[in-house]
């Protein structure tokens, strides 16, 4: 497998920051547990509870690099924001 960034993006946001992960020896075949994912969802809502996820500090370089690439952040936006909606 190959991670490629364009330069492109890097002339439109030049402080831009990607991490890759690797890891050997996973079987993803089988299903997670899902008390995992309930208990992740559960974390999620707690953190943004009361708040407004799109104006979390967290979340606004997502938004701000988006705006810079031309694209709409309202309709390319994290999953934890689908929580919220």
């Amino acid at each position: 497998m190959r991670f490629v960034v364009k330069k492109e993006i890097f002339e439109e946001l030049p402080s831009a920051c990607f991490g890759v992960v690797m890891a050997k020896g996973i079987d993803n075949n089988n299903a997670c547990p899902e008390i995992v994912l309930d208990e992740s969802i559960q974390a999620a809502m707690q953190r943004f509870e009361g708040r407004k996820v799109k104006e979390d500090p967290d979340i606004l370089p997502y938004r701000e690099a988006f705006r810079a690439l031309n694209i709409n952040p309202n309709k390319y936006f994290p999953c934890v924001w689908r929580r919220e909606r």
